[in-house]
């Protein structure tokens, strides 16, 4: 019996298939094929990527079943394809922020200067690092998603790759709106929320297969449990600036002592 390509089901004799170019040898996704080669394709723009983000705008579900069951010509990898999006909304933000005051936080006019400077600083840390950090526990989260989701029977690296196209066109929505509501950070977050929180759960019936109820309740859990691990990990980050602002505090005390005296 002939082998036949899971990209394009034409039959292959050869390591590769003659009418798409895939190798004929593709297995189950693991880690390393996931991240191969990545890095070196990171901004070759080709034919597969109007592709891929338009069928992960209509079907985010389904473009990761297909490249998870051996479809990995017809749409850009994972990886690469979450690298560039995160890199251009990085480069977006950095944009909108220069020219305009979307970065900047004004405090409680309340607090003492001192915690009026901490809390400028938290707040545009929070700003600044906030993508950098939603990257960074990506593979806490698809570790999450594969125990919640372990009916699926998809592997770790399966999940990692559902995960990475997640984030990815999240990220070209987030540009897409700091372009087109950049004059109102507000209204800009709350849709945000909303379209992730609806594409999250969209995405997820679609890849898992689950009922739509009970998905709704499984990436809730994993919101919550990504928004604790985000906040330890901004936490630990921003241990120098807090020990910065006791010791400023304990300036500011020893001056106000010595003046009484």
């Amino acid at each position: 019996m002939k082998k036949k390509c899971l990209n394009c089901g034409s039959e292959i004799s050869g390591p590769f298939c003659v009418t798409c170019g895939q190798n004929s040898s593709t297995e189950r996704l693991n880690i390393r094929q996931l991240f191969s080669n990545a890095m070196g394709h990171f901004f070759n723009l080709d034919s597969v990527v109007p592709k891929t983000i338009l069928d992960l705008s209509r079907n985010p579900g389904q473009v990761a079943k297909r490249y998870v069951a051996g479809e990995r010509i017809a749409y850009v990898s994972p990886f690469r394809y979450c690298l560039a999006a995160v890199a251009l909304m990085m480069v977006t933000y950095s944009l909108i922020i220069q020219k305009t005051n979307m970065g900047h936080f004004e405090p409680d006019a309340l607090l003492s200067p001192s915690k009026m400077d901490f809390q400028i600083e938290v707040n545009e840390f929070i700003m600044r690092h906030l993508n950098k950090i939603t990257f960074a526990i990506l593979p806490l989260q698809a570790l999450v998603l594969k125990g919640l989701f372990r009916k699926s029977r998809y592997n770790y690296a399966e999940v990692l790759s559902f995960s990475l196209y997640i984030l990815g066109h999240m990220s070209l929505v987030a540009s897409f709106l700091s372009l087109v509501l950049f004059f109102n950070f507000e209204l800009q977050f709350g849709i945000y929320i909303l379209i992730q929180t609806v594409y999250g759960i969209w995405s997820a019936v679609g890849f898992f297969g689950e009922k739509v109820w009970t998905t709704f309740l499984k990436i809730t859990a994993v919101s919550i449990i990504n928004g604790v691990i985000a906040l330890i990990f901004i936490f630990i980050l921003l241990i120098p600036k807090i020990q910065d602002m006791v010791e400023v505090k304990n300036t500011e005390d020893s001056q106000t002592t010595s003046i009484l005296e």
